[in-house]
C-alpha cells in the first residue's frame, strides 16, 4: 500500500487532483482496484484529495467570458474525475443558467443593456451567438430567450 500511496502523492504533488484522476493514475500504474480505492480513501481522509475544492475551482474558473451552462460544467467536472454527487452538490450553489448566460453575453458583447441591430446584422449576430452558446452547454430554449432579450432587431 505504501508504494501505491507514494505514487498517488507524487502524482498529486502541489496541484489539486480529484479522487477519480488519482484512482485512474493508480490503475494505469497497475495497482488493483481495491488497493486504489483504499489509497484514495486514505488520501481523502488525510486532506490530500478534496473533490469539493476541485469542483469549486472548475466552476469558478468558468465565469464571465468563460461561462458555461450547468450541463457543460457538470460534464467538465465528471471528465476531470469529480464524483457525480459532488458535481451536483457544487452546482446546486452555482447561479442559474439564465444568470450565467446573461453574464456571458454582457462580457462577450461588452454591453450591459439590449443591443439594437439592423436586420442583416441581427440575423448574422444571433446565428453566431446561438452557435457559441450551444458550444458552452446552454439549452436551445434558454438561448432563444436570452438572445431575444439581449438583441433587438431595428429597421
Amino acid at each position: 500500500m505504501s508504494v501505491a500511496r507514494e505514487s498517488a502523492v507524487g502524482f498529486i504533488g502541489i496541484s489539486k487532483k480529484s479522487s477519480g484522476r488519482v484512482r485512474e493514475h493508480l490503475l494505469r500504474k497497475g495497482f488493483s482496484s481495491d488497493l486504489c480505492a483504499s489509497v484514495v480513501s486514505g488520501l481523502i481522509e488525510d486532506g490530500f484529495i478534496d473533490d469539493d475544492r476541485v469542483a469549486r475551482t472548475i466552476v469558478t474558473s468558468r465565469r464571465g467570458a468563460k461561462a458555461e451552462g450547468r450541463f457543460r460544467l457538470r460534464a467538465r467536472m465528471i471528465e476531470r474525475g469529480v464524483p457525480e454527487i459532488t458535481a451536483d452538490s457544487v452546482l446546486a450553489s452555482f447561479p442559474a443558467d439564465s444568470d450565467t448566460i446573461t453574464e456571458l453575453l454582457r462580457s462577450t458583447y461588452k454591453s450591459d443593456g439590449q443591443i439594437d441591430l439592423g436586420r442583416d446584422e441581427y440575423r448574422t449576430t444571433v446565428s453566431k451567438a446561438s452557435r457559441f452558446l450551444v458550444s458552452r452547454g446552454y439549452s436551445y430554449e434558454l438561448i432563444s430567450y436570452a438572445l431575444s432579450n439581449f438583441f433587438k432587431e431595428v429597421e
